[in-house]
């Protein structure tokens, strides 16, 4: 599992040289400290899903261009995302996402020409 933070982590870097940013002013923009940010390019953290999405941010980009590309990777990295945010729900609110997806996929007529479109969290 640690070999996909390492990828996450190429990534970013990547991403913020493109930019010819230093780190320093990266986690300043991402409000997260130099060390901190130094090891999310190292892969020695796992952050957090809402913690890329906010680096994919300031880095003007996809979140999804910051996750490698392997699929087995991306399902398993959203896998635990997904298990440890529904860890942190109430009964009540388990309930309610699974009837909402439910809903969402009984839609005939949706149009979900959106779905490779990036979410961004509130």
């Amino acid at each position: 599992m640690q070999e996909i933070y390492q990828s996450i982590g190429q990534l970013i870097r990547q991403k913020r040289k493109e930019k010819h940013w230093t780190q320093e002013h990266a986690a300043d923009l991402a409000e997260v400290s130099t060390q901190y940010f130094s090891r999310i390019e190292r892969g020695v953290v796992q952050p957090s899903l809402e913690l890329l999405y906010k680096i994919s941010n300031i880095l003007e980009c996809s979140v999804y261009s910051i996750l490698p590309a392997d699929e087995p990777y991306q399902r398993s990295f959203l896998s635990e995302e997904i298990t440890y945010r529904l860890s942190h729900c109430s009964a009540e609110q388990k309930q309610f996402i699974v009837n909402f997806i439910g809903w969402y996929l009984a839609q005939p007529n949706f149009d979900r020409s959106f779905q490779n479109e990036e979410i961004r969290p509130l």
